[in-house]
């Protein structure tokens, strides 16, 4: 059935062409020497043109009643409806022939945006993460579908988008959709180089370290392996935790990691108490500790001074800081 319209369409559309261009009524008089007149009614009956009479002719007599009534039997016309306007051209008379699109208005064009990760890189989480992304059918004028994230390989740093289409090539990204566009991910290979620096922090010492205390690594490109952390030795009565910020693995930038440490309970130093009472030996009391990381006694019992008494000036002063395991303080009365 679509096939047995096809030539009609045609047609309507050739007729339909040749009315908007429109054809001449030619007015009285426009005939060239020697050309025959058109016989209207006002060289009726039985005259031609040539000066002599001829038969009145019925075809060419208006009927009974309408002679010199030129308006009688039309239809009137609305002054209020719009109508063709006309174009007068040598005396020639032209209406324009009103065209209708076929199939309703025309639809704005239709574009294909797609991403390609390029040569030196992925797009994470997506299911493929090194298939191009396609998105079809968006209209001329809306937005260009966001870019998707990129990660860039090792050694490499991603730094926009460029967009080709056959032989059009370096198109700038454009936020409003304008064509059909391929968007490739553009990298630069990485030349920065760095320093990654390790503290040994408040309580430790690190192997190597220079003398303020750090191993230093210099010229490191960027990307590379983050160098490997020297050994910690920890202060007595401290354990070492991590450092901090925690380590990368790979180098991106400076950077300085810092040993911390926390404190060791389990670590300790044991000390005894002597207590004397006018120059001789009264008691001594031992199985006293305090931890390594902090060796300080600050205070000591002295539920045993006998009645009368005080404490000389000649006793271990006050808070006493533990320097080895077996320290004694003395009292005296």
């Amino acid at each position: 059935m679509k096939g047995k319209l096809k030539k009609p369409i045609a047609f309507l559309i050739i007729f339909a062409l040749i009315l908007n261009m429109g054809f001449a009524v030619f007015a009285e008089g426009d005939q060239e020497e020697g050309e025959q007149p058109f016989i209207t009614e006002e060289t009726a009956p039985g005259d031609n043109g040539d000066g002599e009479e001829h038969g009145e002719d019925p075809e060419l007599i208006p009927p009974e009643g309408t002679e010199g009534d030129a308006d009688q039997g039309e239809e009137e016309i609305d002054d209020d409806t719009p109508q063709p306007e006309e174009e007068v051209i040598n005396n020639n008379i032209f209406t324009p022939f009103m065209m209708i699109p076929l199939g309703g208005p025309p639809q704005p064009p239709k574009y294909t945006v797609i991403y390609s990760k390029g040569d030196h890189g992925i797009f994470p989480g997506q299911t493929n993460p090194q298939k191009d992304i396609e998105y079809k059918g968006l209209l001329g004028g809306s937005d260009t579908p966001v870019p998707p994230a990129v990660q860039a390989d090792d050694g490499w740093e991603f730094i926009g988008w460029l967009g080709e289409y056959h032989d059009d090539k370096n198109i700038e990204w454009s936020d409003t959709v304008t064509r059909n566009v391929k968007y490739k991910a553009q990298y630069q290979h990485v030349t920065i180089k760095y320093t990654v620096t390790y503290d040994h922090g408040d309580h430790g010492s690190l192997a190597g370290e220079d003398s303020n205390g750090q191993v230093v690594h210099s010229n490191i490109m960027k990307y590379d392996p983050t160098p490997e952390a020297p050994e910690v030795t920890p202060d007595p009565g401290w354990t070492f935790t991590d450092w901090s910020p925690i380590r990368t693995k790979k180098v991106t930038k400076n950077v300085t990691y810092t040993a911390t440490f926390e404190e060791d309970d389990s670590q300790i130093y044991n000390y005894s108490v002597k207590y004397y009472k006018d120059g001789s030996e009264l008691e001594t009391v031992t199985g006293l500790t305090v931890p390594i990381h902090t060796p300080v006694v600050t205070s000591v019992s002295y539920s045993n001074k006998p009645g009368g008494y005080m404490v000389d000036s000649a006793s271990t002063t006050l808070p006493y800081t533990l320097t080895a395991d077996g320290s004694v303080i003395e009292v005296y009365y």
